[in-house]
């Protein structure tokens, strides 16, 4: 059931390089960075929302964000859906973008668990009627338990 949509999602519609990640394609990127080469292929990036509306999303239960720095601009282009996202797995590269994280979900969503640092992280947020339930609470203390005692 799954289909395979070869774009990614940005602000707006546009054709851009993405250079390739030195010695690892995780770390290829739209933005060139130090763990970048050179060398780049052409890449077509849709805006989130003109995308969705295409194909007739109204709602996004699970979203995972990983996109080497626009995770703002991603987020932004699917505004009008963030409030239906049940649950979302974003990593991010900046301090500004944990910052854009929170004003962007502040109202409609709680951050469940992450491993941050001052520039980097990665986190879950639950939408907050989720993150209400009991049982994502319990949950919670579960894994922090058995983290605990494992350690």
């Amino acid at each position: 059931g799954v289909r395979v949509h070869p774009i990614g999602l940005h602000t707006e519609d546009q054709h851009v390089p993405l250079y390739h990640g030195d010695g690892d394609s995780i770390m290829a990127s739209i933005l060139p960075r130090t763990v970048n080469t050179d060398e780049s292929e052409m890449v077509t990036l849709r805006s989130g929302r003109g995308w969705a509306a295409e194909h007739g999303i109204d709602r996004i239960d699970i979203l995972k964000v990983d996109v080497e720095g626009c995770e703002t601009e991603v987020l932004e282009s699917l505004a009008d859906l963030l409030p239906t996202v049940k649950a979302l797995y974003v990593e991010y590269d900046s301090r500004q973008a944990a910052r854009d994280l929170d004003r962007l979900l502040d109202a409609t969503h709680e951050l469940y668990t992450g491993v941050m640092f001052l520039d980097q992280g990665e986190c879950v947020y639950l939408r907050k009627d989720i993150a209400d339930l009991p049982e994502a609470t319990e949950h919670l203390r579960r894994q922090l338990t058995a983290g605990l005692q494992s350690s």
